[in-house]
């Protein structure tokens, strides 16, 4: 999720100070500094954060975006398709204990054998939700050609009941995997 214009401007502003403090740390060294305080943490200040800017933009700041991947979720081949055109942005899973929040990243691959990873995605929420009560407008996000015979599907698939709880996990792909 991209920062918006007053979340960038308030951590630039700390960041401009943060260098700031750094650069009044110096003052104990007055043999070194001898222009004064007030114009050491300013010019210092403004230096230091140019420096940190520059840093930031010539790695493109990848090493602090950087987020490990949570987990796996399998989808079937005909399904692949639909996620990488991005029509497909949830699927439907047996509830059980697992460490997926939203916010998290997971690989995304298909059930066709142990290949690599297609595409990573980011898991926007998890709704908890009996097969039966999963509204329509939901298992259109499921990218199934067939919406009526979805839940039959998945009872037969998962061996569940009408009144099971079931994960609908919707995400958003981050990126496509070669």
């Amino acid at each position: 999720m991209r920062p918006t214009k007053r979340q960038q401007v308030l951590r630039d502003v700390t960041l401009l100070l943060v260098s700031m403090v750094l650069v009044m740390g110096f003052w104990v060294h007055r043999e070194f500094y001898q222009i004064g305080l007030g114009p050491l943490v300013v010019i210092g200040g403004v230096a230091t954060y140019v420096v940190i800017k520059l840093l930031f933009w010539s790695s493109g700041a990848v090493a602090l975006r950087y987020r490990p991947l949570t987990g796996t979720l399998l989808f079937d081949p005909e399904e692949v398709e639909g996620v990488l055109a991005r029509r497909q942005t949830a699927i439907i899973r047996p509830l059980r204990r697992s460490h997926l929040v939203p916010g998290t990243l997971v690989g995304a691959r298909s059930t066709l054998g142990p290949g690599s990873r297609f595409a990573v995605l980011e898991i926007v929420e998890i709704e908890r939700l009996a097969l039966d009560q999963i509204p329509t407008t939901v298992l259109r996000l499921t990218g199934s050609s067939d919406v009526a015979s979805l839940p039959q599907r998945l009872a037969d698939r998962y061996r569940v009941y009408a009144n099971t709880p079931l994960r609908v996990i919707h995400f958003r792909l981050e990126e496509v995997r070669g």
